[in-house]
This record gives C-alpha cells, sequence and structure tokens, in this order.
C-alpha cells in the first residue's frame, strides 16, 4: 500500500507526524492532564493522515470520471468531514478533555498541507536532487 502512495501523501503524511511530535511536546509542557490531551492529540493526527488518504484517493478516482468528477469529489469530502463530526461526537460523549487536542491533530493536516512545498524542497535537496 505505502508504493501505491504518492511522493507528496508521503511527505504530507510525514508532516504530520512530525507537527503532531512537536504538539505533543509543547503540549507536555501546558496541560495538566497529558493522557487525556494525548489520546485526544493522536486520535486526531491519524484521522488526518487517513484524511490526506482518503483525498487523494477521491481526487484520482475522481480524474478518470469526466464530467462526475465534481460531484465525485464533493461526496468525499462531505463524507470526511461527517466522520470528523462523528468523532467529535464520540469523543464528546465519552473523553470530553480530548477535543480540543483532536482538533489540534486534525490541523496538523493543514500546517503539513501550507508547508508542503518548502519542505518538498528541502527533501529535494536532503536527496541530492
Amino acid at each position: 500500500m505505502i508504493k501505491k502512495m504518492s511522493s507528496v501523501l508521503k511527505e504530507l503524511i510525514l508532516e504530520i507526524f512530525i507537527f503532531g511530535i512537536v504538539f505533543q511536546i509543547v503540549g507536555a509542557f501546558l496541560v495538566k492532564d497529558q493522557a487525556s490531551y494525548a489520546m485526544g492529540l493522536w486520535i486526531g493526527i491519524v484521522c488526518a493522515a487517513l484524511m490526506a488518504a482518503h483525498m487523494e484517493w477521491a481526487l484520482v478516482t475522481g480524474m478518470d470520471m469526466g464530467d462526475g468528477a465534481r460531484g465525485h469529489v464533493q461526496k468525499h469530502s462531505m463524507i470526511r468531514y461527517g466522520v470528523v463530526l462523528i468523532i467529535f461526537a464520540l469523543l464528546a460523549y465519552f473523553f470530553k478533555a480530548t477535543i480540543v487536542p483532536c482538533f489540534l491533530g486534525l490541523m496538523t493536516l493543514k500546517v503539513a498541507a501550507y508547508l508542503q512545498p518548502f519542505t518538498h524542497k528541502i527533501i529535494l535537496k536532503v536527496q541530492g536532487n
């Protein structure tokens, strides 16, 4: 499965986990209930990585559809948002203290996406390309 992922997705997931580690370290100094913080954060990080993979899949399969591509991509976008809402609802019901860290974990996808072009250049320099 990893061989099928594009290099951009691999870099994005790597960045998500790197920013997750950074948020975990920072949170270790800022929060009292570190177990709840860590649980929520890593649930969000795993969700962010899975969302990135699902997003790539939806875009790649949508490109082959022609006229139905827009609807396909929109439908799968709504599915991702729905899953996030379900996860938030479950966390709110069972573990109230984990919602904000979960949101931070999900936001690693945004941070990684915005910084991906910059980190891609760094990876290319490190690889010698």
